[in-house]
């Protein structure tokens, strides 16, 4: 499916670097993929689970699916799920995996903002990482609305933009403190070359990416604007993933001492009858 920026290098440099994780990521400890075939068990978080509800006779459309874990924790919870993503090798992945597991999954390749189905469903779902490979997050709510039925909800839950403004290069910093030339919401895109990804330290063969950063504001006018209405916007102070060096795991989450500051936010938004 042809995409809005299927020529722009910055958006071609982030599929690239992302079909260079498939490989990696499917040997990777985090994923554990190998022990979620066995287990097939869901691998999706308390947050998640108790926000989104029951799922089970639902149609649900999970953008930016990667290679499709969570997806299937869907569908292994009752939910007839799809799956989007840009990268072809990442859904070549899910593919195979719901095959080895016997799950009944769909999965299609697309730039999320370009998507058009031409179905609707009763819950769109994203998570963790998601709009910060997103130039236009005005696209992104469009696409995601015009796949709602009538009555259905969307459901994000992603890093907290704010979090953006604070120093994450050195490990050993004490504490927050603004990293230099800090803009909160700021338009981007931030060029980062890093060899690794959050799951492994195997090297990846296109270590080039592109992010942009979108504030709260813009998240929740985007949505806005795209005709839902916003049923809750939550703020946690715990993350999935060590974002500062600082950070201590307390079991379950990953957080700053004291909670000072919101780490991810979460929005429910719903298409009206």
């Amino acid at each position: 499916m042809a995409t809005p920026d299927s020529r722009d290098p910055m958006v071609e440099a982030n599929r690239s670097n992302w079909d260079s994780r498939v490989p990696v990521h499917l040997e990777s400890a985090f994923y554990d993929v190998p022990g979620f075939i066995q287990g097939r068990k869901p691998r999706l978080d308390e947050v998640e689970r108790t926000e989104v509800g029951a799922v089970a006779g639902k149609s649900l459309l999970h953008l930016q699916c990667h290679i499709g874990l969570d997806t299937i924790s869907w569908a292994l919870l009752g939910a007839t799920a799809t799956g989007v993503d840009f990268s072809a090798p990442a859904l070549d992945a899910a593919r195979d995996i719901a095959r080895r597991m016997g799950v009944d999954v769909a999965f299609v390749q697309s730039d999320v903002r370009a998507l058009d189905l031409g179905r609707q469903f009763d819950i769109v779902f994203a998570s963790h990482g998601v709009l910060c490979w997103i130039p236009d997050i005005g696209a992104w709510c469009r696409a995601a609305a015009r796949h709602l039925a009538p009555g259905g909800f969307l459901y994000l839950l992603d890093g907290h933009p704010v979090t953006d403004v604070f120093d994450a290069d050195d490990p050993d910093l004490p504490g927050l403190r603004l990293a230099p030339g800090a803009r909160y919401g700021k338009a981007g895109p931030a060029r980062e070359e890093w060899p690794y990804t959050y799951a492994s330290d195997q090297p990846i063969a296109s270590p080039v990416t592109y992010q942009w950063t979108h504030s709260v504001g813009a998240i929740v006018t985007g949505l806005i604007d795209s005709g839902l209405q916003i049923e809750f916007l939550h703020e946690f102070p715990f993350d999935v993933w060590q974002r500062f060096g600082f950070m201590r795991f307390d079991g379950t989450w990953w957080r700053v001492a004291g909670d000072p500051i919101p780490l991810m936010l979460s929005v429910k938004a719903r298409r009206g009858p």
